[in-house]
């Protein structure tokens, strides 16, 4: 089941692991030789801890973790072929892969309230809710 946050990541969750990545919307925001950064893996994440930082056209952003469990690994491919962050995000382009085996996906959105939550921004805050 795929659900999406109000912060452009998507969430795929499957027995009790969910796969994680940007949405093709936050990722058309990057160019593609954007460098990308894992901190450690196999870590305990929160709500609002980094999972990676994405460097592009000079300025720095942390892509933060919209829930709790442990971290199992990271797409360590993206960082050999960045273009896959931008030319395939919702499959290619995974982050991460996190063990949360109560997590339930309520609070999120569908495809369909993820577009229509685009809809609604403005253009000015659409960009800052992806670099902040």
């Amino acid at each position: 089941m795929r659900v999406f946050t109000q912060d452009h990541l998507w969430l795929d969750y499957e027995d009790g692991i969910v796969i994680l990545g940007l949405t093709a919307y936050a990722a058309s925001r990057f160019r593609e030789d954007a460098v990308l950064k894992f901190p450690a893996e196999s870590r305990l994440l929160f709500p609002g801890v980094p999972i990676a930082s994405l460097e592009s056209s000079g300025l720095l952003h942390d892509i933060r973790s919209p829930l709790e469990g442990f971290q199992l690994g990271v797409n360590r491919e993206l960082q050999r072929s960045p273009h896959k962050l931008t030319r395939s995000p919702e499959e290619e382009g995974w982050l991460c892969q996190i063990y949360c085996p109560r997590w339930q996906p309520a609070g999120h959105l569908s495809r369909r309230g993820y577009e229509a939550f685009l809809e609604t921004l403005p253009a000015q805050r659409q960009l800052a809710a992806i670099h902040s």
